[in-house]
């Protein structure tokens, strides 16, 4: 079931609602598990606990900490730095150095859906995040292409040169030891039977040009 109706639970079912195929019944009728997006009370003391890394709430099956989420409209995800270089229009770059494993919603509820239905017991704490690091320089000019290209197609219409892949230079690889340990995420997807165990689907490019999609959308009269 889901627990707890709370702002957070409330931002995941609406992204279980994007996936278009009924995630949200399925959960809350054939899941054994117990979910919650918020603080679980007595009768949920078996609660799989879902939380974004600020939390500090602790699970007593297990906790899930999902780092660097993007989409659009979450607000219990924190320390996003798209929504200033929008209003900014990209002229400020980042004054500060930092590595984030950027991940996709999609990509975080399909690990979710694997865990949740998984027959096998899970550790007390899960880690969820992306397997590629970037500095946030490197996430800044990427978005500002991105920004750039966007803008200028809604002013004036798409051209050929808009069409040319002009992404940045390859980024400098990233020392895993800054990550959060994905192990356990990727054994645990191994034995719920996910083949590939922790492969995200989604890259930098397509995370950033979703966000814009979707920041844009909310715009009256811009989409």
């Amino acid at each position: 079931m889901l627990a707890d109706n709370q702002p957070l639970a409330n931002e995941f079912i609406q992204l279980l609602k994007h996936d278009g195929h009924s995630i949200v019944e399925k959960f809350t009728e054939d899941v054994d598990h117990i979910v919650s997006f918020s603080i679980p009370v007595d009768e949920k003391s078996d609660a799989i606990v879902v939380i974004p890394p600020s939390s500090d709430l602790i699970g007593n099956r297990c906790t899930i900490v999902v780092h660097d989420l993007v989409q659009c409209g979450m607000e219990e995800w924190p320390d996003l730095p798209f929504q200033e270089w929008f209003n900014s229009r990209c002229q400020h770059p980042p004054g500060h150095d930092s590595v984030h494993y950027w991940l996709s919603w999609r990509d975080a509820l399909s690990a979710l859906m694997g865990l949740v239905f998984s027959k096998t017991p899970l550790p007390k704490k899960l880690d969820i995040c992306g397997r590629r690091g970037m500095r946030i320089l490197e996430t800044f000019e990427e978005f500002k292409i991105l920004y750039q290209r966007t803008m200028r197609v809604l002013d004036s219409g798409m051209h050929t040169q808009d069409l040319e892949n002009k992404t940045t230079s390859p980024f400098p690889i990233i020392a895993r030891s800054s990550r959060p340990n994905l192990n356990p995420l990727h054994e645990s997807l191994l034995a719920a039977g996910r083949d590939d165990g922790w492969r995200p689907a989604y890259g930098i490019g397509v995370i950033l040009m979703e966000w814009l999609a979707g920041k844009l959308e909310a715009q009256e009269g811009v989409l």
